[in-house]
């Protein structure tokens, strides 16, 4: 596992280098999807080189999180404009001691960190990728046999990836809504049952990806993956961050009750 975690490690060096030199450290939210799929990819790559066969579930979940990765790099990258507010004040906090020490901090509790946090939630498929074997998938008459955790777990981040883009794209939409009655909070569709949906399907994508994983041997030790990224979300960079900033605008008591 050492070269797929190195590759993750020179992905992130190349970006904060890049990040440096456009003085936005934001790019890195587009690679953070994208860095997912370097270790699978060398993992797979080396049971290539040998010889070894790689089997359908391998195949299938590696699919999944090769369109989970570009669409989300997709979708934060075209909506890039400038330096979001979190590195704006991350920099101007790191930047109190010198610019040399913003560097050092911007490189290890940015860049590394998301390096760190990548792994430990792309561990999962990562172990699927590493373990699966092609006895576990048996061919007859031409359809395959995969186990129930296959089942659950790919309809599972179906969905999830489905409340995902579905949820985008109606905040998309609201966002661009000309109409001056729309409200700040949108309230239609997926939004008008959750607050928000499209974590809702990231949450449950990476849980889906974890039954997939019950397959493979010792898989379940991976359930760490799903539990990090599900409190990162609900209480650390995502939910927290965006209601923290939505409880400045006027509306939020209504919107919250």
């Amino acid at each position: 596992m050492l070269y797929p975690c190195l590759s993750v490690v020179a992905a992130q060096t190349a970006c904060f280098t890049y990040c440096q030199f456009k003085k936005d450290n934001s790019y890195i939210d587009v690679l953070w999807s994208l860095s997912f799929l370097l270790p699978n990819a060398c993992i797979i790559g080396a049971k290539l080189a040998v010889g070894q066969p790689i089997d359908a579930r391998t195949w299938a979940i590696n699919a999944c999180l090769a369109v989970w990765a570009v669409r989300l790099a997709w979708h934060i990258g075209v909506r890039h404009t400038e330096e979001d507010y979190r590195y704006v004040s991350l920099r101007q906090r790191m930047s109190t001691r010198g610019q040399t020490c913003y560097y050092i901090n911007a490189f290890f509790f940015i860049f590394m960190l998301q390096a760190g946090l990548s792994l430990v939630v792309n561990f999962t498929v990562m172990r699927v990728t590493a373990t699966s074997s092609i006895q576990t998938f048996v061919t007859n008459g031409g359809a395959l046999k995969l186990a129930w955790s296959d089942y659950v777990g790919f309809g599972l981040f179906a969905i999830g990836l489905l409340f995902e883009i579905v949820g985008d794209n109606q905040l998309t939409n609201h966002i661009a809504n000309e109409d001056p009655n729309k409200g700040k909070f949108c309230k239609t569709g997926l939004w008008k049952y959750s607050r928000h949906p499209n974590y809702f399907g990231e949450n449950l994508l990476w849980w889906g990806l974890f039954v997939v994983a019950l397959g493979v041997p010792k898989g379940y030790v991976t359930v760490f993956s799903p539990i990090v990224i599900t409190l990162l979300l609900r209480f650390v960079s995502g939910v927290p961050l965006l209601e923290r900033k939505a409880r400045k605008h006027a509306e939020w008591p209504l919107y919250e009750a």
